[in-house]
């Protein structure tokens, strides 16, 4: 079988808010079953079987670990670094520029939707802290390591933010663009531009 293009696989799998759930679930755990996966996703175990075969086949997935258990096997499956490494955010940028409309606002519904329960499994993991790590906690507001913001500007500012968050994208891309980790510091930027007009006075 011929294997799927790879922007396609992963263009595919940012517009499905239950692949990009797996994806956000498998970046805060190591390797997850489908049965663990399913406490988390509003999907029958049936459909998420359907959905992980599915990124497996596309590269975005490992093949299964099976770890027998008493009298049962469990299969766990983890992120296929090799192929995030692979990836080259320029030609993903293209790619979606090229998308259609009504492609573009599924990708955006279920990238909203999928940082949703990614927000959440970080609030569950400050939750389950320890004193060690509340203490870490406390050190990264201290030395300004944590930064939440949200701001709603008008249309000059709003260009000036967008312009530095590109110089500072290709900085990155230039100096570390070669790695990928699927685990590490995390840094969530959502920049949606007014979707209606101003209503008229």
């Amino acid at each position: 079988m011929t294997k799927q293009d790879p922007y396609k696989a992963l263009i595919d799998t940012i517009g499905n808010p239950t692949k990009l759930s797996i994806v956000f679930l498998l970046s805060h755990n190591e390797k997850m079953t489908v049965t663990q996966m399913a406490k988390h996703v509003g999907v029958g175990k049936a459909n998420l079987y359907h959905f992980v075969s599915q990124m497996v086949s596309d590269g975005l997935l490992t093949k299964p670990e099976a770890v027998v258990k008493e009298n049962y096997v469990e299969k766990y499956y983890r992120l296929n670094q090799e192929h995030f490494k692979a990836v080259d955010h320029d030609e993903q940028r293209k790619r979606l520029k090229e998308a259609s409309p009504e492609k573009l606002k599924t990708i955006l519904q279920s990238a909203l939707i999928s940082v949703g329960l990614d927000f959440r499994l970080l609030a569950e993991e400050i939750g389950r802290a320890d004193r060690t790590v509340l203490l870490q906690i406390a050190k990264s507001v201290a030395e300004e390591r944590v930064t939440l913001s949200y701001a709603i500007l008008s249309e000059e500012p709003y260009q000036y933010f967008l312009s530095e968050v590109k110089k500072i994208n290709r900085t990155i891309n230039e100096k570390w663009g070669h790695e990928s980790p699927t685990r590490g510091n995390r840094v969530v930027i959502v920049g949606i531009p007014q979707l209606t007009e101003e209503p008229q006075g």
